[in-house]
């Protein structure tokens, strides 16, 4: 009997900590957006290790070095013709004029990272995170 309780206890020390862990220690921003189900965009600042003003192959660089893309949807020109594309890998085209570049996460986070761009420079960054595990249907 005193074995179950010992392991009881440990049980629950285990879990405890490790929620304590989650909850309080400082986690990265893909992280954090997970877990707290994040809506939100950027125009100045930084988010992710991306920031307004920087190079899309760059932006593009740091996306897939935090995590693999699902896909990519990509899209360039006005509202009355947009030139649209998917793929995994970055063999986008060089995105010239006003653009926009979206990334799947599709791992525990589930969420969106989309980069909104200016002759190749990002001016905007928008994410949405549904929730750690959220299923999408």
């Amino acid at each position: 009997m005193r074995i179950f309780l010992w392991l009881i206890a440990a049980a629950l020390l285990v879990v405890g900590s490790t929620a304590a862990w989650v909850a309080w220690w400082p986690h990265s921003d893909l992280t954090k957006a997970g877990l707290n189900t994040e809506v939100g965009e950027l125009t100045s600042g930084s988010r992710f290790g991306l920031r307004p003003g920087m190079p899309w192959r760059e932006a593009d660089q740091i996306i897939r070095s935090q995590f693999e893309p699902e896909f990519v949807l990509w899209w360039v020109g006005t509202e009355e013709e947009k030139a649209r594309g998917a793929g995994k890998t970055s063999s986008s085209p060089v995105l010239s004029g006003q653009s926009e570049a979206s990334y799947r996460d599709r791992s525990w986070r589930n969420g969106v990272i989309t980069l909104r761009l200016n002759d190749g420079i990002v001016t905007e960054v928008r994410w949405w995170y549904g929730g750690p595990f959220y299923i999408d249907l």
